[in-house]
């Protein structure tokens, strides 16, 4: 099997560029002296670099013919030894890098952490052992890839993401996407549907007075679940009638994107904080409570649901409300954008 020595040297441009030792054309001094990379076919048929241990072009030469000969060997069936150094000396195999990729990103908040080893497992999954090495992964790899997820029912955006996953980790080590942004699963973004006056009259009448605050909170705030779960005394600011978001890390809270922030209240909201800090003066830090998602646990007689969990509930009361026209009149610049869900969730309140 051919082993071709290449070493690297900058063109006219002051571009790096691979040149073929021995070939024709002009040749310069500095080619003799190396680095110096071995050039061959792997076995899938794509061409493999391996960096050369030689400093000068005859010992490369003679380390590119003994690999040579063991590639050739190998080919015939034989069991070379050390050929898996030789050939992917420098290599970085797929496993190290979505372990090194997880452990850099071991500071996001566990949710996402979660998410990042969830995609990139499923991706291994997908290649299999068929992609070995990081730097095997083609635009092909995540085409099936991408096959691999719409068997599964995924949809669009769980597509997206998890293929997002996928080229930050070789964006990382220096790899560009491979896959043209065109061929990028399509996302249905569907318009939220906010609920009714009516709607809300009944489900705030359902509530104790506790719960009526904490979702009064998130529509006068406009802030995430977790900032809401999180939020403590120290943060609310009463005299100015503002909520600080910032980080705690001695109960493990982080805000997205590490985004310290500070959102007014609208002074009704800010009346009812007054008096429930009044009420809970001896009983903690947490407003309302942390850590762990919301539950409605008083609603729920009163209220039924056709197929979701009490989680689904809580995410779909504070979507839908947060994005009502009406009810956000009081401070539209604090809240953000509905999230894409792949399903509307509805309370079905009985009378």
């Amino acid at each position: 099997m051919r082993v071709t020595v290449y070493t690297r040297q900058k063109n006219e441009l002051g571009q790096w560029r691979y040149l073929r030792t021995g070939g024709r054309g002009r040749r310069t001094a500095a080619e003799g002296s190396g680095p110096f990379y071995m050039r061959h076919a792997g076995i899938t048929g794509r061409q493999v670099w391996t960096p050369a241990k030689a400093d000068n072009l005859e010992d490369a030469k003679a380390e590119a013919e003994k690999l040579s000969r063991a590639l050739a060997a190998e080919s015939s069936g034989l069991v070379v030894h050390g050929i898996e150094k030789m050939t992917n000396a420098n290599r970085v195999t797929l496993a190290d890098a979505i372990r090194d990729f997880l452990a850099l990103k071991a500071s996001k908040s566990p949710r996402t952490v979660k998410a990042y080893a969830l995609n990139l497992r499923e991706f291994q999954e997908a290649v299999g052992k068929r992609v070995h090495y990081l730097d095997d992964v083609e635009a092909s790899t995540l085409r099936k890839f991408k096959e691999f997820m719409q068997q599964k029912g995924h949809a669009g955006k769980t597509q997206h993401t998890r293929l997002l996953t996928v080229i930050f980790m070789l964006k990382k080590n220096g790899i560009k996407n491979p896959l043209p942004w065109d061929e990028m699963p399509a996302v249905e973004v569907d318009p939220a549907i906010p609920f009714e006056p009516g709607e809300l009259k009944k489900l705030f009448a359902a509530m104790t007075p506790h719960e009526a605050l904490r979702y009064k909170f998130f529509l006068g705030s406009g802030a995430r679940e977790q900032e809401v779960s999180f939020a403590s005394w120290k943060d609310v600011d009463l005299q100015k009638n503002t909520f600080t978001i910032r980080q705690k890390p001695d109960v493990g809270f982080t805000p997205k994107s590490h985004e310290t922030r500070t959102v007014p209240l609208p002074m009704s909201l800010v009346q009812l904080l007054k008096a429930e800090k009044l009420e809970k003066s001896k009983r903690g830090p947490a407003i309302f409570g942390w850590p762990g998602l919301f539950a409605l646990p008083s609603m729920f007689p009163r209220a039924s649901c056709v197929c979701h969990s009490t989680e689904d509930l809580t995410y779909s009361f504070r979507w839908r409300l947060r994005n009502d026209p009406h009810a956000n009149a009081c401070c539209p610049c604090t809240a953000h954008r509905l999230r894409t869900w792949k399903n509307c969730f509805t309370f079905f309140v009985q009378p």
